[in-house]
């Protein structure tokens, strides 16, 4: 995977440090900067 959406701020944020702690490189984003940046057309 390369990116994994949660839409809860707390989870995302415990599993983005989790994340950062093991080396894994995916991204982790909340599900309104999904939406906003496929409305603004842009990738994450």
């Amino acid at each position: 995977a390369e990116l994994l959406v949660s839409a809860n701020p707390g989870c995302t944020m415990q599993i983005a440090s989790a994340m950062r702690r093991a080396g894994a490189e995916i991204r982790v984003a909340h599900t309104a900067e999904v939406l906003d940046a496929s409305l603004r057309g842009v990738s994450l």
